[in-house]
């Protein structure tokens, strides 16, 4: 797998069949070929134009994707920070004196361990399940 890698450059990598399907674009393709998604005119051919504009789109998807993934990952452990800081907020505001405050969180926490719990199993269990496909 090593040395695969080392012979593809990053746009081979990202769509391993689109460098033979695109020099078959540029050549004459037969009525009854099939349809390539680069081929954004419908001409049956893949220009040079076309497969710059092709691999750009799918390198933004794969940024997209990753940008969404660090995004979770930062929104799952703020709310795993709340979770694990939440009983100190109780703590001190008792020791603040706010009996009034300490019930009202105290109240709030089951709920708000619940759904917090929710956000970072989903997040865990999407993760397991995206890694298993793999």
């Amino acid at each position: 797998m090593a040395e695969a890698k080392a012979k593809y450059t990053w746009q081979e990598a990202l769509m391993p069949h689109t460098k033979e399907l695109c020099e078959i674009g540029r050549n004459e393709m037969e009525e009854n070929s099939t349809f390539h998604p680069a081929d954004t005119n419908g001409d049956g051919k893949v220009s040079a134009a076309e497969e710059a504009m092709y691999l750009e789109f799918k390198r933004k998807e794969l940024e997209d994707a990753d940008a969404m993934r660090d995004a979770q990952r930062n929104m799952t452990w703020f709310a795993l920070g709340g979770l694990l800081l939440y009983p100190f907020a109780v703590v001190l505001a008792s020791l603040a004196g706010l009996d009034q405050a300490q019930a009202t969180l105290g109240d709030m926490a089951p709920t708000y361990f619940v759904a917090v719990a929710g956000i970072v199993a989903a997040f865990f269990g999407s993760q397991a399940l995206t890694s298993k496909k793999k």
